[in-house]
């Protein structure tokens, strides 16, 4: 038991699971959760559940959604979801990638070891979640670092279909006239290294350039600014090195869901693009381009901002005798997902300057 009374036995030799197909009925996925008590089931096992038209599933603050892979792209495809009590921690089980939207598989870490378990729905007119039960490779060992690395590989940069970038018609003037990389903003660039972290490892690290900078600056603004003159930017600059690091706290490492990956780019690259970055975010606060409540990577505006603003909106809505509703999205590998072609169609049509839009591809 918890201090709230909750029971505790998720991580003991026993799980309480639920099942029921809803037929999609929202009516009867709301009395499902009326019904079935998250502190007393641990897992509930949902077929033809009700999806709305943002895509979404009903699940109330007890419940934890897993979907299946795929799920973002096709919500409406989507004939199975497992509900995994919040009462077990997050860090003791993972949502597993299975080539079937008729198919959620969770680990769960028990007493006993990890325990598999398939959420499938199958209407009986074809075979595909169970080809894709059968042809999951979520319990093979992967010994070699080939293979851990492929493994990696799908985890961490899952095949997502992209948006075809909609070309927009008309004349497209950009907002600022495009300026090279001068010596003053990679000086300021270089004072603001963390001097002891990492870069690629067959590269300089940060700490020669603060230890070197006055020496080193003239030396690089030539050929930072080579870069938009002659339109080259160097091939060993665009690689980078990705280690894979454990997420601390959790129970099993042996699935890759527990691991993170971080980037070690060229030191040189790393500095010319962020002179590029704080080019291009200095002159998109200046010539407003974003949002106004937009608050991510944006200087002067920090989380705590943020929260006053969600605090002040609810309050004002209960000042007025509203109700106030709030939605929380968490986007699931966001920056490898990007459709570059969209970004950079965006950022033309925003009015930014064809020098900022052409290094995007380079990188």
């Amino acid at each position: 038991m918890d201090r709230r009374g909750n029971r505790r036995h998720h991580l003991g030799l026993r799980l309480k699971i639920c099942q029921q197909n809803l037929n999609k009925s929202l009516s009867a996925q709301l009395e499902m959760l009326h019904k079935v008590d998250p502190r007393e089931y641990d897992i509930a096992l949902l077929q033809e559940p009700h999806i709305d038209h943002l895509g979404n599933t009903r699940a109330n603050a007890g419940w934890r959604v897993a979907y299946p892979t795929g799920h973002r792209d096709k919500p409406k495809a989507t004939r199975a979801i497992t509900l995994i009590s919040t009462n077990i921690n997050t860090s003791n089980w993972t949502l597993e990638t299975v080539d079937c939207q008729d198919v959620v598989l969770t680990k769960v870490n028990t007493s006993a070891g990890v325990v598999n378990i398939y959420n499938i729905y199958n209407d009986c007119n074809h075979d595909e979640s169970m080809r894709a039960v059968t042809e999951d490779e979520g319990g093979r060992e992967a010994i070699s670092n080939k293979d851990k690395g492929k493994v990696f590989f799908e985890a961490f940069f899952p095949k997502r279909t992209a948006p075809q970038a909609v070309e927009a018609r008309g004349v497209r003037r950009a907002k600022w006239k495009y300026a090279p990389t001068t010596d003053a903003e990679i000086d300021e660039v270089i004072r603001s290294l963390k001097p002891y972290k990492r870069s690629r490892p067959d590269t300089a690290p940060n700490c020669v350039f603060v230890k070197t900078r006055d020496i080193l600056v003239p030396h690089l603004g030539p050929l930072f600014r080579a870069t938009d003159t002659l339109s080259f930017y160097p091939a060993d600059w665009k690689i980078t090195t990705t280690p894979v690091l454990r997420k601390p706290g959790r129970g099993d490492y042996t699935t890759p869901n527990a691991y993170r990956p971080i980037v070690l780019a060229h030191g040189m690259a790393r500095i010319l693009n962020m002179c590029k970055t704080r080019s291009l975010t200095e002159n998109a606060e200046k010539h407003r381009l974003l949002p106004a409540n937009h608050f991510g990577g944006r200087a002067g505006r920090t989380t705590m901002d943020s929260v006053q603003l969600l605090v002040k909106t609810v309050i004002d809505a209960w000042r007025k005798r509203h109700v106030a509703a709030e939605l929380f999205l968490d986007v699931k590998g966001a920056f490898p997902s990007v459709a570059i072609d969209v970004l950079l169609e965006d950022m033309r049509r925003k009015g930014v300057p064809e020098g900022h839009v052409e290094i995007i591809p380079t990188n």
